[in-house]
Parts: structure tokens; C-alpha cells; sequence
């Protein structure tokens, strides 16, 4: 099956799309916890400026990344890691208002 294009294409592939999305979807094999997710998510973001970094530590942490694992990830001790994001993320957590975040490599 090609990909359809146009809705008309989508309505009438509806069935054929509906197998390959249920043999494509989420299953124990191709999952992964929500944390790791977002670990990986951290050594994507980290060459992108201190807001996303910031921002997907915080992800990372609600979803259950230790600081350890965050450190891993930007190649930092745990409590490195946690020293340098720990204030933002736990102001963040607490307040719909995101706290200033810190200076990207500043320990």
C-alpha cells in the first residue's frame, strides 16, 4: 500500500490503515517507561539552550529519572546535575511559573 494522499485515498484505505496501525502500535516490545523517554529526549535537547534543557529535566524528574540517570545523560555527577537544575525544577514543579533557568555548564 502506497500512503494515501488525499481523504478520499484515507476513506476508502480506512481498513488496510487501521491493520498496519494496530500492527504498529504500541506494544511491551516497543515501549518504554515515560522517564527514559525523556532521558532521551535531555541528550537531544542538551546542545539546545538552558530553557529546553531545563524544561526536560523537569520532564524527566515528574516522570522518575534519578539525578543519577539525568547526569548521565549531560555527562555530569548526579550531584552536579542536581545542584545545577534541582532549584528550577523543583520551583517549576511547584509553581505554574517557571522559575530563571541556569546558565548552560555553570556548576
Amino acid at each position: 500500500m502506497g500512503m494515501p494522499r488525499t481523504l478520499q485515498e484515507i476513506i476508502e484505505s480506512q481498513d488496510e490503515l487501521a491493520d498496519w496501525f494496530e500492527r504498529h502500535g504500541p506494544s511491551p516490545e516497543n515501549s518504554i517507561p515515560v522517564s527514559e523517554y525523556f532521558l532521551g529526549l535531555l541528550g537531544d535537547v542538551q546542545h539546545s539552550g538552558a530553557d529546553k534543557i531545563c524544561g526536560t529535566v523537569e520532564l524527566a524528574r515528574d516522570a522518575g529519572a534519578t539525578w543519577q540517570q539525568v547526569g548521565e545523560v549531560l555527562g555530569l555527577p548526579a550531584e552536579a546535575a542536581r545542584e545545577q537544575f534541582g532549584e528550577f525544577a523543583a520551583s517549576a514543579s511547584a509553581a505554574s511559573a517557571p522559575a530563571e533557568p541556569p546558565a548552560v555548564g555553570a556548576q
